[in-house]
């Protein structure tokens, strides 16, 4: 057990605990003390570090995906919600951060600076309220995932256009990965599945408390399916 954990801290300390430790940092407050509106300031980019600590929830998933005493269906769709909305929601954010990029005099080579919806004109973006810059950011995003692309929003310059291919690359995978899922889950044809289906029914049998020698073995049969 001490050469297990000895190892693990060795490969935590070579993989992600500096971007752990860059992520604890409040860049926000660091990037406001150095003047806030400076576009060419290197600290807003380190606001990016705390995106590597969603892993911390993908394994916590993980360790519910494990527990029989929870409904494995419910957890791998409420794991697959939390992806979808949580990728969208990370793409529209850097979308509008690339936008953000460029000074307040070049906000109409941005998507959001040259963005005209109905009535409403998005010229000088920044002083637009909070919540219209999100969803509007967000709505591309989830448009763009869907593979709508209605065109109405669109990228704009080199950079928006180099992330836009980007994201739908990577959307085309996240597809796959979450049709895969769901086939699965209906077909319900996968091993942990069944494994789970096996240690409820075991649990059942266990309590109603049968001879000792058959509990023993139970237990014995149980851990070596787990392994």
């Amino acid at each position: 057990l001490a050469t297990f954990q000895a190892e693990w801290r060795r490969r935590y300390l070579c993989t992600f605990f500096a971007c752990d430790v860059l992520a604890l940092f409040p860049w926000d407050t660091f990037f406001q003390l150095a003047g806030g509106e400076g576009d060419d300031n290197l600290l807003r980019w380190f606001l990016w570090t705390r995106v590597v600590r969603t892993r911390h929830v993908m394994n916590y998933f993980h360790r519910l995906q494990r527990d029989i005493r929870l409904s494995y269906f419910a957890v791998r769709v409420v794991k697959l919600i939390f992806v979808e909305l949580y990728i969208t929601h990370v793409a529209g954010c850097f979308f509008y951060f690339l936008a953000t990029t460029y000074p307040p005099d070049q906000e109409g080579s941005t998507w959001i600076g040259s963005l005209t919806l109905g009535d409403l004109q998005y010229t000088d973006f920044r002083d637009i309220d909070l919540y219209t810059r999100y969803f509007t950011a967000l709505y591309w995003s989830v448009i763009t995932m869907a593979t709508i692309g209605y065109g109405d929003v669109h990228p704009v310059n080199p950079r928006e256009m180099v992330f836009a291919m980007v994201y739908i690359s990577f959307d085309l995978v996240l597809s796959a990965y979450l049709v895969g899922n769901i086939t699965a889950m209906v077909v319900k044809g996968s091993n942990t599945t069944r494994y789970r289906e096996k240690m409820s029914a075991l649990i059942k049998y266990m309590n109603r408390k049968p001879p000792a020698a058959c509990a023993a073995a139970a237990d014995e049969t149980a851990r070596a399916a787990a392994v």
